[in-house]
């Protein structure tokens, strides 16, 4: 029987409205400090490297971490109820049950492919910013903080790569008498593409 995949970018809503999910400007001015520039390059860097994997293992180094990708399904049955929170991905500064290694960051095998990298840099975003953090008295990053930015940089990721859109990973078009509609043929709202374009505007 075949597995249904996850698939992350149904969280990925536009900043406007998302409220405590994404975060404010002084957030982001904040994580600079430790997220610099060079870092952030390094980062992405690494990531866009990465070859997605659908089973366990090691995918390889994130800046200072290392990115793996485990079964979070199975993890999540073995361990505190509390780890059901851990949805697509996870790291060791927020689950050491689960991650024992507080520099390793991980993706789910169960998601999509193409949401395991965007997934392990929002876990890098978050790890570093919680790792700085508990150097500092008070402590500046703790978990709601981090998660906050690394939502933000997950989702500018998405954007710049447009994993998300519906062109990329939306079903596949219905045949119509004026042409495919809906799908990727379609375009993002779904409308009759046709042999003019989409109908109805939009």
């Amino acid at each position: 029987m075949a597995v249904k995949q996850k698939t992350a970018t149904q969280h990925s809503h536009p900043r406007k409205g998302r409220g405590d999910d994404m975060a404010s400007d002084q957030d982001l001015k904040d994580a600079a400090k430790v997220l610099t520039p060079e870092v952030m390059q390094r980062i992405e860097s690494d990531i866009d490297s990465i070859q997605p994997s659908q089973k366990p293992g090691e995918l390889g180094k994130v800046g200072p971490l290392k990115a793996v990708a485990l079964d979070l399904d199975s993890a999540k049955l073995q361990h505190d109820p509390d780890e059901m929170k851990m949805v697509e991905g996870g790291n060791g500064q927020v689950y050491p049950d689960i991650i024992h290694n507080p520099n390793t960051i991980a993706a789910d095998t169960n998601i999509a492919p193409h949401d395991q990298q965007p997934i392990l840099l929002h876990e890098a975003a978050e790890s570093l910013l919680m790792q700085a953090g508990k150097k500092m008295k008070p402590n500046p990053w703790p978990y709601n903080r981090a998660h906050t930015v690394a939502n933000t940089i997950e989702e500018t990721y998405r954007r710049k790569h447009g994993i998300g859109t519906q062109q990329q990973q939306g079903p596949p078009p219905v045949m119509t008498p004026l042409g495919p509609m809906g799908g990727a043929a379609g375009g993002a709202t779904g409308q009759p593409a046709g042999p003019f374009g989409p109908l109805m505007g939009g």
